[in-house]
């Protein structure tokens, strides 16, 4: 793994490790922050290469996508019955955060995919 996709790993861990703590005032803060801690887990294991052998490698490129598709269709959801000041609702906040993990899974999956020199072709 090249230096800033390490660092990028890192900074994502962080910031979805204090969107976890953040969770402790939730309504459901248990559901929240085991949400928040998936990616800030395997974000820091991608930068501190806790998970590098081959098998491992394998697993990472199923985990990833899958992750992001949980995480589209579950914010998808959020938003059906939103009122009309959809901005000021938590739900919206919510799926803002789910659609980041999203966002930033595709991000890894394709880094786990130049690690592997696996191609599209």
């Amino acid at each position: 793994m090249n230096q800033p996709v390490r660092i990028y790993q890192i900074i994502m861990a962080i910031l979805f490790l204090v969107a976890a703590v953040l969770q402790g005032n939730d309504p459901d803060p248990g559901f929240w922050i085991s949400i928040y801690l998936i990616p800030a887990i395997l974000s820091a294991a991608e930068a501190w290469r806790w998970l590098k052998n081959r098998s491992m490698l394998i697993l990472r490129s199923i985990i990833w996508p899958l992750l992001s598709i949980v995480c589209l269709l579950y914010g998808f959801s959020l938003f059906q019955g939103l009122e009309a000041e959809w901005y000021n609702d938590e739900v919206t906040r919510e799926s803002g955060g789910l659609f980041l993990i999203a966002i930033h899974s595709v991000i890894s999956y394709w880094s786990v995919r130049n690690q592997a020199g696996i191609t599209g072709n």
